[in-house]
């Protein structure tokens, strides 16, 4: 069920032009600008497991590098933060140290890997002439799982639906709505072969067109979470904290090198 609830939220990441729909750089979907070669991320969290929320940390969770290529793709990621003591072992060895993409111009292929380099998971999207992903195969190697997601696009109505099927037959779909900026305003979330409502988000935005707020709508409860940044003189966010009804739950801290 974790995993599903991730694919459902974290595919809302392409975007429109006009009244054509475009795929967005990694750069788009992670608020910089210019020509960034790579990027040192700090991830402190503060709470939100059960919605339980925690005192402010001194001490990073998470540190990832990210390497660009000079056209805005992810071509490495590697995670710099030591495994944790408290983790068991079964968790640690799940735990992605190493990330590597390739990109053509109708493939992206994305590998994960372990501390021990045995590789957790596989991501292949095949693109349409467009750069807009048609099919994508993500392969998980130690819970012999495959998920398979199909899009459709409908250019007039700035909409991408996406059909996503697992191994064991459940099925899930999604419909993103953009704006004519290319941004993501709503999603839509469903569940089962009924394609039961499961998730509404909406998304505003900015002035630098930065997510500002996402409001998701569950069956019995709703979450607001809102984005502040600071910003360097490429307009780069190098500071983003986030809020969970008016909650602060994550700080990221960005070192930031340009070619």
């Amino acid at each position: 069920m974790k995993r599903t609830i991730s694919i459902l939220i974290s595919l809302v990441a392409l975007a429109s032009c006009q009244t054509r729909i475009k795929p967005l750089t990694d750069l788009d979907d992670n608020q910089l600008h210019g020509k960034v070669k790579q990027m040192l991320e700090l991830t402190y969290y503060y709470g939100n497991v059960d919605r339980v929320f925690f005192e402010e940390k001194t001490k990073a969770s998470d540190s990832m590098l990210y390497i660009f290529d000079e056209k805005g793709y992810y071509t490495e990621a590697v995670r710099l933060t030591p495994p944790d003591e408290d983790e068991d072992e079964d968790e640690a060895e799940q735990t992605p140290r190493k990330i590597y993409v390739t990109r053509t111009a109708d493939e992206v292929k994305t590998t994960a890997y372990n501390s021990d380099g045995d590789i957790l998971y596989q991501s292949i999207s095949k693109l349409n002439p467009e750069g807009l992903e048609l099919t994508r195969t993500d392969i998980f190697k130690k819970d012999d799982d495959n998920i398979v997601m199909n899009s459709t696009y409908d250019h007039k109505n700035l909409k991408r639906e996406i059909n996503i099927e697992h191994k064991d037959g459940s099925k899930q779909k999604n419909v993103l709505t953009h704006n004519k900026k290319g941004q993501v305003i709503k999603g839509e979330f469903y569940i089962g072969s009924e394609n039961e409502l499961f998730l509404t988000s909406i998304c505003t935005y900015n002035s630098k067109d930065y997510l500002e707020k996402r409001e998701r709508k569950y069956a019995t409860y709703s979450v607001t979470t809102t984005y502040e940044y600071e910003y360097d003189a490429q307009g780069s966010a190098t500071l983003v904290k986030e809020y969970e009804d008016g909650k602060l739950t994550t700080t990221k801290k960005r070192i930031i090198e340009y070619y």
